[in-house]
């Protein structure tokens, strides 16, 4: 996988990278990338390789986490989902979300850059068949404006649902995994509260609500509690 639509030092950071991956010494090609990250790129395939240096050192919440950030950005990506499943595979508490036929399509078929990407295209082309519709003088000219403005229509349409389906999904409904090798729930966020449950690195939760140090999550089966922010990192 490459990274060249980028700037030359992060072709290079992201060629070093590689290259510590290729000796086997994953944790410094991980902080390469995470460096490659941390100035501001959000690339699916810095993400991928970083999901797999961290599930060369067994790190699998890590490499999960990595792997889910990867897939929002690549979501056709047969390596990327692959290597997700394994991971997962190794994950204790096995938690999954399921969606609906129609919600993994629109979820999972295209990004937010391309849905906004086909938005702009085909508004524009609908603006410009309207114009020519109403001002060309030539019939056979206005008839084919007429045609194209109705499928450049119907699309845009299409793009600006799928688009407002996926923008509320990631307002409604953010997930985190679990980093820590095991989690404990509270009923409260404050640790002197009961234990409501257990939880295992590599676990996805919807999360729920931030309170100081404390952020409350949900499981597929409605259960809920709070966890440390510290245990815990956002998809």
């Amino acid at each position: 996988m490459g990274c060249n639509e980028y700037d030359h030092k992060t072709r290079e950071l992201y060629r070093q990278g590689n290259l510590l991956y290729e000796k086997g010494k994953y944790a410094e090609a991980g902080r390469v990338y995470n460096r490659i990250i941390e100035n501001g790129i959000r690339n699916g395939n810095v993400y991928y390789n970083l999901g797999n240096s961290h599930y060369k050192q067994d790190q699998i919440g890590a490499a999960i986490l990595a792997y889910e950030k990867a897939l929002r950005l690549l979501p056709r990506d047969e390596d990327v989902r692959n290597n997700l499943k394994i991971a997962n595979k190794r994950s204790i508490d096995q938690i999954n979300f399921e969606l609906s036929w129609f919600e993994g399509i629109i979820l999972d078929i295209v990004t937010m850059n391309e849905t906004l990407l086909i938005m702009t295209i085909t508004g524009f082309m609908a603006t410009l068949s309207l114009v020519f519709y109403i001002l060309t003088p030539n019939r056979s000219i206005a008839i084919r404006a007429r045609y194209l403005l109705l499928i450049t229509g119907i699309i845009f349409f299409i793009a600006v649902g799928f688009t407002l389906i996926k923008l509320y999904d990631h307002l409604i409904y953010n997930e985190g995994i679990i980093l820590r090798k095991t989690a404990v729930i509270r009923t409260s966020p404050n640790n002197d509260s009961e234990a409501a449950f257990t939880l295992h690195e590599g676990a996805k939760v919807r999360l729920v609500e931030n309170r100081d140090a404390w952020t409350k999550i949900q499981l597929p089966d409605r259960k809920n509690g709070w966890i440390m922010k510290k245990e815990i990192e956002e998809i």
